[in-house]
């Protein structure tokens, strides 16, 4: 479900299955350029569905897109490996992005997001 919040600014609702959380807001800054997605759900087949759609009811072109991850929670970045082209720039917060490169449990978090 898509709903524009203001001219340009776009609210995609992303359901999170088996989560008490229900659903995420994803955001989307739409402009003539580029685009940016803000966070976008768990790495599965209906938070996928729900972000494809929606991109695909605003005609966003993914290969004139970016990401901003707003923390480091997995349903807020699990969707990045799916959604990225080769021109997509990702943005992380510095803070986070630290612990992402120094911290040893990365590759359980990465394997409980998928």
């Amino acid at each position: 479900m898509v709903e524009e919040v203001c001219p340009d600014l776009f609210s995609i609702k992303i359901p999170l299955p088996n989560s008490p959380l229900k659903f995420l807001n994803s955001y989307v800054v739409r402009t003539p350029n580029r685009n940016l997605i803000i966070d976008t759900g768990f790495n599965n087949k209906a938070c996928f569905d729900a972000m494809t759609a929606g991109l695909n009811t605003l005609g966003i072109n993914l290969a004139d897109t970016d990401i901003f991850v707003t923390h480091f929670h997995a349903d807020h970045f699990s969707l990045v490996p799916k959604l990225k082209t080769p021109t997509t720039r990702i943005y992380f917060n510095r803070l986070e992005a630290e612990l992402l490169e120094n911290w040893q449990g990365f590759g359980e978090m990465l394997e409980n997001a998928g």
